[in-house]
């Protein structure tokens, strides 16, 4: 039995999960296809289960998706690959989970030049220029993959605000563009320079703002368990989390207007039919743009019920917020064409093909 071992984070932060949802539903695996897990969420460790060296040992293909970071911590398996020639994709992945330093762009230079890979598909036109700036070949731009969910039954009653805590941030976005930069050799595609960003103080008056504008029924959500306390405090309002992904996409499924700082809240509502605004202290790798204008040429009428708001541009403020109604027959009729599209480049892959069913 062939093994598949897929980089992923669970049971953290909900739109990873979500990220490794689409993911698989978009692929469909192969039911005679053993599949095993390399958890790098926050906090996980390299024990029993996810024990790093016994699965690669067991491994014969292996798949990098989404993000938080997709070299980080996956080093071991960037050299697995090199010293055993194990073939490898990278699917859907961002801007923020490229390379923080020299060492690490040497390392995927050498996995380029390999030959191993075989799909490097990009989740925005950053990291989709970063991966070809480091040699890899076939190349291409898809919507994050969380868009290929398999949606729940829609009950769109909820007004729905994911809130984020910004003093959590492990880095400066900002400043990873800056290295980024340092390390690639051609320029950054206009559009990614990276407005100051606002302070939490603005970025939460705004929120709270926006939350008492929004009509009932309504509550608040978050995506990391050490959010709910300071959010519960800030907005005096009922706060949802669950450690268990399949709950947060439960909630989403009641969504008829979203507002957010989530990307992957915003994609779990917008799959189930919700209109959706999402904000931004500063501006981020074009993930939702990029995503929503691969959709939109399918059916334009997609673009209609999304909107991106950046406070460095234009200020948070209520009246920003658009509940503009989503042509949920627009948004199927455009992710079917998609899925189809992603597909058949990867089916195109001669040996990742082997792992997937082959009918459409």
């Amino acid at each position: 039995m062939k093994t598949l071992l897929l980089s992923t984070s669970s049971l953290w932060n909900c739109g990873d999960d979500f990220i490794r949802k689409g993911l698989l539903n978009l692929m469909r695996i192969r039911p005679d296809v053993r599949m095993l897990w390399w958890n790098r969420a926050y906090g996980s460790t390299d024990t029993y289960a996810n024990d790093l060296d016994l699965n690669l040992r067991l491994s014969d293909y292996i798949l990098l998706a989404g993000t938080p970071e997709w070299v980080l911590k996956n080093e071991r398996i960037y050299e697995h690959c090199l010293a055993q020639g194990k073939p490898l994709s990278i699917i859907g992945v961002g801007l923020e989970g490229c390379v923080q330093n020299a060492s690490q762009r040497r390392l995927l230079e050498k996995v380029a030049e390999s030959g191993l890979a075989e799909v490097g598909l990009g989740r925005d036109s950053f990291a989709v220029h970063f991966l070809k700036d480091v040699g890899f070949q076939d190349v291409g731009l898809m919507p994050d993959p969380a868009f290929f969910m398999e949606p729940l039954p829609a009950r769109n009653v909820n007004n729905i605000l994911c809130w984020r805590n910004l003093d959590l941030r492990p880095y400066s976005l900002a400043g990873r563009v800056k290295r980024l930069a340092r390390s690639m050799t051609q320029p950054i595609p206009p559009g990614y320079q990276y407005a100051p960003a606002a302070n939490t103080a603005a970025y939460n008056e705004a929120m709270v703002a926006i939350f008492e504008q929004l009509p009932e029924p309504k509550f608040v959500t978050v995506h990391d368990n050490r959010e709910i306390e300071p959010a519960e405090h800030l907005f005096d309002a009922d706060v949802f989390y669950a450690t268990d992904h399949d709950e947060m996409l439960r909630v989403y499924a009641t969504c008829a207007n979203y507002v957010g700082a989530r990307i992957h809240g915003a994609i779990g509502a917008l799959v189930h039919g919700a209109s959706v605004n999402l904000f931004y202290a500063n501006r981020k790798a074009r993930v939702i743009e990029d995503s929503v204008d691969i959709l939109a040429g399918h059916d334009p009428k997609v673009a209609d019920g999304i909107h991106v708001h950046y406070l460095a541009d234009t200020g948070f403020s209520p009246d920003k917020v658009t509940m503009a109604v989503l042509d949920k027959d627009a948004l199927a009729r455009a992710l079917d064409a998609e899925r189809q599209r992603i597909r058949e480049r990867l089916l195109a892959a001669g040996q990742l093909r082997t792992f997937m069913q082959q009918d459409a």
